[in-house]
């Protein structure tokens, strides 16, 4: 098995000569790559789905929210709570009333959080961003694209991609929030038509001391009118 490392940019995949051009089918086009990606969004935005988040603490579940997912007119992704569950040990009476003014952030609270500032790594632009500064591996028939410093110094993404569809398949994403090391999986599916879309994420850090794992799973897309 042949495995090949070039550092590249979006101007060498127009850069041919006689000599290489076996080399040359095998890099990815990482112009192509990166257009694909906007062309994909501008597809999944005709789309609503529904997206079920998990929350555990050293494995014990502590909280489920599913959503109602959509984008705006603005491109923005709207949420709206249709149901879930948390953690059912409740506090009660005085003790309660006591917890409540003392109370901390609670597992459920800071797995939102966290949701949303690593939004920003799965964005049409941040994936751009990483394609085109992208470290390449080509190897049987994936692009693995590594780059760095995407939306904060020091994270480092990964990007694996089909060399047939020019799509991702997997996203791993390794960064910091609040000085403490993140690593996110993200998975990809296809929908009937084509399109390419967040199946699951997996975030994996620490919180109050203890092993906090978020999972998220995108399903039952519907494709809205107009």
């Amino acid at each position: 098995m042949k495995v090949r490392y070039r550092i590249l940019s979006v101007s060498l995949g127009l850069l041919v000569c006689s000599g290489t051009i076996a080399v040359a089918q095998e890099e990815p086009d990482l112009q192509a790559i990166a257009a694909g990606i906007q062309q994909n969004q501008e597809s999944l935005r005709n789309y609503a789905w529904e997206s079920r988040m998990s929350v555990a603490l050293d494995g014990e579940q502590k909280k489920v929210d599913v959503y109602q997912v959509r984008y705006d007119m603005d491109d923005q992704l709207q949420k709206t709570r249709i149901g879930g569950e948390a953690d059912t040990k409740k506090v009660r009476g005085p003790v309660r009333k006591k917890a409540v003014k003392n109370k901390k952030k609670e597992a459920g609270e800071f797995a939102a959080e966290l949701q949303g500032q690593l939004a920003k790594y799965t964005e049409p632009a941040s994936l751009q961003k990483a394609v085109k500064n992208a470290f390449a591996k080509t190897e049987d028939g994936i692009y693995k694209l590594r780059a760095q410093d995407i939306v904060q110094d020091g994270d480092s993404m990964l990007i694996e991609v089909v060399h047939a569809t020019k799509q991702p398949v997997s996203i791993t994403i390794e960064t910091a929030v609040e000085g403490a090391p993140v690593v996110l999986k993200v998975m990809f599916r296809k929908l009937a038509d084509g399109t390419n879309y967040i199946a699951q994420s997996t975030i994996d850090t620490e919180f109050d001391k203890k092993k906090l794992e978020v999972v998220t799973e995108n399903y039952n897309h519907i494709k809205q009118g107009g």
